[in-house]
């Protein structure tokens, strides 16, 4: 469902790959010629020679006009771009190949899965691995950086696609997250990863050019358990904005309570979203925070079918509240909820009163949250 209040908006230009790989000559063997030069520029680079370049420039252009091209976009210059190249250099002396047909293993292998690994391995500035990476993206060698354990991916995202503009995509997520009711936290410090996580994966800095597909991808992948949540949020504040069709399904963990269906199926996603708040803020205990959570979603179902126009808590009226009470007196056994996880016999009995109490107690609980955050108060 798309939220009633307009995200302030970036305005929306093509996104154009920074590097025109067509024009570069990719042969993945080295010539005599060039392994020869490729000894020769390690030589000089060990003996601290600075003007090794215009020796093995020449020999070696159409090896070196890449990683320049990949090197001035992020602005890398002086001792930190001939570090890289060197790294470069004596990696494919040592594999004699050009990077060309490097595959995704021996990147990693050169890139090492932590910074401690590959500084003993160079011993050179830890920088240089974080140049390697966006040489590896530039020419769409490499993009798997999860693989690599510890990895700035915003610093990264903002070399490659500049920073203003992905803080202006930030921005636009934040805004409305934070006006459904997420805490500073999740709503700026992991989107933040996450987000930049999905620009790099889809080659572009631009909200409008997610996907689910994309979006599934990445959750697919290596991506650390706990910023997982933050890919499936980010869908619904998507999907909310129009951009999407509708938000990824729900992923929970196996050995997760209610883990056998899609339990935010059906709900409003603004409406889901303050649900998610009340579950990670509350300090009840545990087992009557999940069943108060889906409680709630239940509540969410009936508002999507009866008043979609309703997804806030602030939109909720006397008049709605008492329509509520009375759904709950007359609802049924399955009504809202997963019918198919239940037993048959019991589905459309009307429920116990002690179920009955249980809804609007939950609501009630709810409400209370909602009116210390937005300043508004109901009684059920």
């Amino acid at each position: 469902m798309t939220s009633n209040r307009k995200v302030s908006e970036a305005p929306y230009k093509p996104w154009k790959w920074p590097v025109d790989l067509a024009t570069y000559d990719r042969t993945p063997e080295l010539s005599t010629t060039e392994r020869e030069e490729i000894e020769r520029a390690i030589q000089f680079l060990q003996r601290g020679y600075l003007r090794w370049a215009s020796a093995s420039y020449p020999s070696l252009y159409r090896l070196l006009k890449p990683v320049h091209d990949a090197l001035s976009i992020v602005e890398a210059r002086g001792e930190v771009g001939r570090d890289t190249i060197h790294i470069l250099l004596l990696e494919m002396h040592r594999k004699s190949t050009s990077y060309w047909v490097w595959q995704h293993d021996d990147w990693v292998d050169i890139l090492g899965t932590s910074i401690r690994i590959f500084r003993e391995h160079y011993h050179l500035p830890d920088v240089c691995r974080q140049q390697l990476m966006i040489i590896g993206y530039l020419l769409q060698r490499f993009s798997d950086f999860y693989a690599l354990g510890q990895c700035n991916l915003p610093t990264l995202a903002h070399k490659v696609f500049g920073q203003e503009q992905v803080e202006q995509a930030q921005m636009r997520l934040r805004e409305e997250l934070l006006r459904w009711g997420h805490a500073t936290h999740p709503a700026t410090i992991q989107l933040r990863r996450v987000l930049c996580a999905a620009f790099l994966k889809n080659g572009s800095p631009y909200l409008e050019d997610l996907s689910q597909e994309i979006l599934e991808v990445l959750r697919q992948g290596n991506i650390p358990e706990y910023q997982k949540a933050g890919i499936f949020r980010i869908s619904r504040v998507l999907a909310s904005m129009g951009i999407l069709n509708k938000p990824l399904s729900y992923a929970p963990r196996a050995d997760k309570h209610y883990g056998n269906h899609d339990p935010l199926e059906d709900v409003p996603p603004v409406w889901a979203t303050w649900c998610q708040r009340w579950r990670d803020t509350s300090t009840v205990a545990p087992r009557t925070r999940i069943r108060i959570y889906y409680t709630l979603l239940k509540g969410g179902r009936w508002l999507a079918q009866v008043h979609p126009e309703v997804v806030e808590p602030a939109q909720w009226t006397r008049e709605l509240a008492a329509e509520y009470v009375a759904m709950v007196d007359r609802m049924t056994v399955g009504q809202w909820a997963k019918a198919d996880k239940m037993h048959p016999q019991k589905i459309g009995h009307p429920v116990a009163a002690r179920t009955k109490n249980a809804h609007l107690s939950a609501m009630r609980t709810f409400f209370k949250i909602a009116r210390n955050g937005i300043g508004y108060h109901l009684s059920l």
